[in-house]
């Protein structure tokens, strides 16, 4: 298994000496895993929710707790 796509494998002429073992592909997956609980801030996946008065990682929940927050705000929103 490789993360480089066919084409560009056989152009760099990299062969299975360069595929991923089942060790590096645990470490990829960890790390992507990781990378995905802290979003980049100045994203635009980040910043917009803030726009609307909501958490920064807003995308990155599950939809019962987006929904949660949503209608929350809606019920602040037809408060004021």
């Amino acid at each position: 298994m490789s993360i480089v796509p066919p084409p560009v494998r056989a152009k760099l002429q990299l062969g299975a000496e360069y595929d991923l073992g089942a060790i590096d592909r645990t470490l990829v997956r960890a790390a992507a895993a990781l990378a995905e609980r802290f979003p980049a801030k100045d994203s635009p996946a980040t910043q917009a929710p803030l726009r609307f008065g909501l958490p920064a990682n807003f995308l990155y929940l599950s939809r019962a707790r987006r929904a949660a927050l949503l209608a929350r705000a809606e019920s602040t929103a037809a408060a004021e």
